[in-house]
């Protein structure tokens, strides 16, 4: 919770504070407005990976509390990977002051929303 409040905090900065009047432009010739994108999609899909490899490498042998170890420590490699991808994509936009990458940094905290470990899965997980 803890860091979509930062993350949250770090968008209101960029939207009230750091930034003047911007554009939302996409420039096609613009080698940065694809890498970024492309570039977190990526961090994003590495994250989730190995979410998935660290979840799927627990035994039924290990004991409940080695399990929540595990699981814990997946989902918090998931979450700083993706909110790592939102602090880049916020810091982009205050360089570039474009609008384009603060959009895409909501995306990226709408996504981290929906990574939060759920009541009924948890018990699948483990």
């Amino acid at each position: 919770m803890l860091l979509l409040f930062a993350q949250l905090a770090f968008l209101g900065i960029v939207l009230m504070f750091l930034r003047e009047p911007n554009h939302f432009i996409f420039n096609f010739t613009n080698l940065a407005h694809w890498a970024m994108p492309i570039g977190v999609v990526a961090l994003d899909w590495v994250s989730w990976n190995t979410f998935k490899q660290k979840v799927g490498d627990m035994t039924e042998e290990q004991d409940i509390i080695e399990r929540v170890n595990v699981l814990q420590g997946a989902y918090i490699i998931l979450w700083v990977m993706v909110q790592a991808g939102t602090f880049l994509l916020l810091t982009f936009s205050i360089v570039e002051e474009n609008d384009y990458f603060i959009l895409l940094a909501v995306a990226q905290i709408l996504f981290y929303i929906t990574l939060r470990p759920r009541l009924f899965n948890f018990s699948e997980q483990l």
